[in-house]
C-alpha cells in the first residue's frame, strides 16, 4: 500500500459504503494503531454516527481506540 492514497467509494443508499469503510479503517488500525492518520468524510449530520459506529468497531480490548482516525463532515 502507497503511503498517500485516496480511495473513494460510492453507491446507492444502504449498499455497505459506510460499513466498509469503517471495517477497512479498523482493520488497519488494530494492526498499526499509532501509524499513518486515517479520515472518513461524510455528511455533516452523520459524524456522531459513525463515531459510534467507528468506536464500536474498535472494541473495548483496543487500548488506543481510534487516535488516528479522523470522522470529517460536508
Amino acid at each position: 500500500m502507497a503511503d498517500t492514497s485516496i480511495e473513494v467509494i460510492m453507491g446507492r443508499a444502504g449498499s455497505g459504503k459506510t460499513h466498509r469503510c469503517l471495517s477497512d479503517m479498523a482493520k488497519v488500525m488494530k494492526a498499526a494503531p499509532l501509524s499513518k492518520p486515517l479520515f472518513i468524510i461524510v455528511p455533516d449530520h452523520d459524524t456522531y454516527r459513525v463515531e459510534c459506529s467507528l468506536a464500536e468497531m474498535m472494541g473495548a480490548e483496543n487500548g488506543f481506540g481510534f487516535v488516528g482516525a479522523q470522522v470529517l463532515g460536508f
